[in-house]
């Protein structure tokens, strides 16, 4: 399902949703949102990507003013009057809470890797593994690459 311009909020089932916003569904829209519960209300889980309205703003400014921070607490609020259509990813999802986390996203976006050499590879340079080279990027003679490496556009190696 696409959801368009509709207000929405991108979703995957988990296997251990109690550390996240787990979602209920009904006639597919969301139904309720429930902040990291203690029991078993449903796998399916909020990834913290949304397209919403500005509406929301509303609600996130009420949720303040209560004491509570959360994004979801203010979606949560916000589905009596303004409905979000759940968007299942199909693709690969990794939560990313702390600085380290990114580095499992680096190398999991590394592995996917579509290798396009753009630029220009000048002889007598040793490529080794999955290698993306940008437009107008020059890679010079001498220089070695063990990937996965992804090297963005306009880059220039230095001269041996």
């Amino acid at each position: 399902m696409k959801a368009g311009s509709r207000p929405s909020a991108l979703v995957v089932e988990s296997e251990n949703p109690s550390k996240y916003g787990v979602v209920t569904l009904d006639r597919g829209a969301i139904k309720s949102v429930h902040e990291k519960p203690t029991e078993m209300i449903s796998n399916i889980i909020l990834t913290g990507m949304y397209c919403l309205s500005d509406s929301i703003f509303r609600f996130i400014d009420e949720c303040i003013a209560a004491g509570e921070y959360g994004l979801s607490n203010a979606v949560q609020s916000s589905l009596g009057t303004h409905p979000l259509t759940p968007v299942f990813s199909d693709g690969l999802w990794i939560d990313a809470v702390y600085p380290w986390d990114l580095l499992e996203l680096n190398a999991a976006a590394l592995e996917n890797l579509a290798v396009r050499t753009s630029g220009k590879v000048e002889s007598q340079v040793v490529i080794a593994g999955p290698v993306g080279i940008g437009e107008e990027t020059v890679i010079r003679a001498g220089t070695t690459i063990y990937g996965p490496v992804l090297i963005g556009t306009g880059a220039t190696s230095a001269r041996m």
